[in-house]
């Protein structure tokens, strides 16, 4: 079996948006032997992933993250030609915006999408929000909604010639959290 794995980093500084983007790819090749029907056969896999980070203070003390991610895997076996490829995509963006020193508002949203087959893709999106009121300098009040649309699974399924992979997550359902912090 061998590896090779390349990464990197990249990231600027922009005055126009009053913040920093920032660029992360990596790729990793791998070969090695599976065995089908008791016949071991030659697999390599290669997969490239491209990350995107925005961090960008645009609207005077509002505070916006947005971040990327694209990945594309092929997977082959070298004696019949076989492969299958897969891409997949996530997205996430939070919005944290105060208006008054002791009030913090934030919003997050984020995306995944999964190509389960050819031209066939699953989507899903979560979304929470909170507000946090902060009367003095150890004292936090909070009060959150999680998973705003409700999801209940986060599950997919993929299956080729060459492989299958199942991912199935339960969701907390949609709540309402109030907490209240202080710090010594």
């Amino acid at each position: 079996m061998s590896q090779l794995s390349v990464s990197g980093s990249l990231s600027k500084g922009i005055e126009l948006i009053r913040g920093v983007v920032a660029f992360y790819p990596l790729y990793i090749s791998s070969k090695s032997i599976i065995s089908r029907n008791g016949i071991t056969i030659p697999y390599s896999s290669d997969s490239y992933n491209l990350r995107v980070r925005v961090n960008s203070q645009v609207i005077k003390k509002c505070n916006i993250t947005y971040e990327a991610s694209y990945s594309h895997n092929k997977n082959r076996m070298e004696q019949n030609q076989q492969y299958f490829s897969s891409n997949r995509m996530s997205e996430s963006l939070k919005i944290t915006y105060s208006p008054v020193k002791v009030l913090q508002m934030s919003y997050t949203f984020d995306h995944y999408c999964n190509e389960l087959t050819a031209n066939n893709y699953k989507n899903f999106f979560f979304s929470d929000v909170s507000i946090s009121f902060l009367p003095g300098s150890r004292w936090e009040l909070t009060c959150s909604i999680k998973n705003i649309f409700d999801e209940k699974y986060y599950s997919y399924f993929i299956e080729s010639e060459l492989t299958s992979f199942y991912s199935n997550y339960t969701i907390r359902p949609r709540n309402v959290l109030l907490t209240a912090t202080y710090r010594f």
